[in-house]
């Protein structure tokens, strides 16, 4: 972590101290304390909490957009769907209390609502360009537009939601908490596949 710059510290270790205790037990100097610096030198880079979160927030973004998976769409064999279900496995147990913590977080926080907004629409053409792909390359079957748009919106409720939904359940979140949110997604698309599972 030598390497980083103070600000990458403090992204670091805040995202360390949410996923362990979660936003609300956590404050800004609790963060400042665990990076080693005062807490004025955080306020130099970062107003509030809030802040933190809008960052790592778009740093998960950003990092999803990075996933090899994604950048080899479309998705038109199973292998592809596993090793994307894979990634997005990986990049939400990273961010664990994003995932965790997602429905309280935009409600508190407006900025953050608003760019999840805006980005939301996006993810879910993704997901529908996605389901258009894999029905071309004959992945899943033929099925109308409408049933395509509305399977990829179901496929991003569970993506997002699943998570959230079992922490509201009582459910410590686990790697285990986050493959069952992976095992609804391969439910939600069983019924549509065109090529039979391996095994």
């Amino acid at each position: 972590m030598d390497k980083l710059s103070t600000k990458e510290k403090i992204l670091a270790q805040a995202l360390l101290l949410f996923n362990e205790q979660g936003t609300k037990s956590v404050s800004t100097n609790h963060i400042a304390k665990e990076t080693g610096i005062s807490p004025g030198n955080l306020y130099y880079h970062f107003k509030n909490k809030e802040e933190i979160i809008f960052q790592l927030w778009q740093k998960m973004d950003q990092n999803f957009d990075c996933c090899p998976a994604v950048a080899q769409r479309p998705l038109r064999e199973l292998s592809q769907l596993e090793e994307y279900f894979q990634q997005i496995n990986e990049l939400q147990w990273q961010f664990r209390f994003l995932i965790r913590e997602f429905p309280s977080l935009i409600e508190r926080d407006a900025a953050l609502a608003t760019a999840f907004k805006a980005k939301q629409e996006r993810r879910i053409a993704e997901i529908a360009g996605d389901v258009a792909g894999a029905v071309e390359g004959g992945l899943l079957k033929p099925m109308p537009l409408p049933q395509q748009l509305m399977l990829a919106e179901l496929l991003w409720l569970t993506s997002l939601f699943w998570v959230s939904y079992s922490a509201g359940r009582g459910q410590v979140v686990t790697r285990e908490t986050i493959q069952q949110g992976t095992n609804a997604l391969r439910f939600l698309l069983l019924p549509y596949l065109a090529v039979p599972l391996p095994g």
